[in-house]
């Protein structure tokens, strides 16, 4: 069993340990814990955490195949849906009818039971909603995380830089937990060099992606995100590098029983774990320059578009640039 896996055993999934302990004491609402914690829930009302439940993407996926396991983490303490408040205060600072904080105070014990609770700032807290895998349905492969990001986390620099997922995505201990949602967020995940050269014909694109500030694959989280980096010549001429996780229905060595699996993954490595290049030609014999973005699909566009979400919910906008030289190929 791996590291991530018997922490997160151990711990019990977020919606498990939250749900309905809380006993009569205590009021669950954010409103509730606004009356001392404004600065932290109006925050949390900007965070897609408080948005988990009413997410549009969200929300097409899980009509369209609801479970319970689901409702576990984008909406683990509240039972009705009309009530439902997301990932909220509750979901991971109420155990047992008493609140965890990083410290207690007199203050706070006056307030409500509670209790130190220093595996909030832990990886494997978070790995909670962050890492699990395909919901038992036959179809996909039982070991196949549908979201690995603690896994990619362990992989990654950042973990034994010391660095934890609270240390970018709650800075200074804000309750915004920027991430896909915060334009800087994502400017600060990669590092992009792109580099164009005149070669007979046309231009040949060397792209190489890095992860920078980040603790885990670029893009992580949900199998449907895709990152693209788009590279164009003023005259319309283009070429694309996709970064995702490609699944397929494969058979097991006996070949009796198939399933679907990762068969490729194109992201960018966590950090320490490698880069990404590749080589993109573009067939354009006039361009002097080459500009180039990367952008994070939440859903492919296509499969976006069928369900009636537009770019505004399902695009991000992470990078972009102009190419560093055109320049003609050296004689041979």
């Amino acid at each position: 069993m791996s590291r991530a896996w018997g922490l997160l055993l151990a711990l019990g999934a977020c919606g498990e340990a939250a749900r309905g302990e809380a006993g009569p004491a205590l009021d669950l609402s954010p409103d509730a814990c606004a009356g001392c914690h404004a600065e932290a829930a109006d925050s949390w009302r900007t965070s897609m955490h408080a948005r988990a439940w009413d997410d549009p993407v969200f929300r097409r996926e899980y009509e369209g195949r609801p479970h319970e396991a689901c409702r576990d983490c984008h909406a683990p303490v509240t039972s009705a849906p009309g009530r439902a408040t997301g990932i909220d205060c509750a979901a991971c600072h109420v155990r047992g009818g008493e609140v965890l904080a990083g410290e207690v105070s007199a203050a706070g014990l006056r307030a409500h039971p509670m209790r130190a609770a220093p595996e909030l700032r832990a990886p494997e807290f978070c790995g909670q909603c962050h890492q699990f895998a395909f919901i038992a349905d036959g179809v996909h492969a039982p070991d196949e995380a549908l979201q690995n990001t603690l896994i990619e986390y362990y992989a990654s620099s950042a973990d034994a830089r010391g660095l934890s997922c609270v240390s970018c995505h709650m800075p200074a201990g804000s309750h915004a937990f920027p991430g896909i949602h915060d334009p800087r967020q994502l400017a600060r995940a990669l590092k992009v060099d792109v580099a164009a050269r005149r070669v007979a014909g046309g231009i040949d694109v060397a792209v190489t992606l890095e992860g920078a500030d980040i603790g885990h694959s670029f893009p992580t989280g949900d199998v449907f995100r895709r990152a693209v980096l788009r590279v164009s010549t003023p005259n319309g001429v283009s070429a694309e590098l996709e970064m995702q996780r490609w699944l397929a229905r494969t058979a097991d060595e006996e070949g009796e029983a198939s399933h679907v699996r990762t068969v490729d993954d194109t992201r960018v490595p966590p950090p320490g774990q490698g880069v990404l290049r590749e080589t993109l030609h573009l067939q354009d014999a006039e361009a002097t320059e080459v500009v180039w973005e990367v952008v994070l699909h939440r859903l492919p566009p296509a499969r976006a578009a069928a369900a009636g979400l537009g770019p505004e919910v399902v695009t991000r906008f992470v990078a972009g640039g102009q190419a560093r030289w055109v320049v003609h190929a050296e004689p041979r």
